[in-house]
């Protein structure tokens, strides 16, 4: 389902480095979807409490991505939204390349 992205997020990844931990932070546009009810208890049972879903373009979501040593990928795993940061608890793709990531946020 293609959405009109109009929400200006920032998606932030945390980069270890040798004594201490880096923000790389990137701003995208994505909507902000409530959670449903089943993603609310889905997300309760596994212990997380689920605030948001944010859908974005997959493209904007590959740009929090650093590589670091061993070449291990990491990505964003905080949203920051109108000034409060939000921790990444589930990210959804189907694996095609052009759709939309969906990253479930407490």
């Amino acid at each position: 389902m293609e959405r009109s992205h109009d929400e200006e997020i920032s998606l932030i990844t945390l980069i270890p480095e040798e004594t201490e931990i880096r923000e790389k932070k990137v701003d995208v546009f994505a909507t902000r979807i409530s959670t449903t009810r089943t993603e609310f208890y889905e997300a309760y049972r596994s212990g997380l409490d689920a605030k948001w879903v944010f859908s974005l373009n997959n493209d904007d979501y590959l740009l929090s991505r650093e590589t670091i040593e061993s070449n291990t990928e990491v990505f964003a795993t905080i949203v920051e939204y109108n000034g409060v940061r939000y921790d990444v608890v589930r990210v959804f793709w189907d694996g095609k390349g052009d759709s939309d990531i969906e990253l479930v946020v407490k």
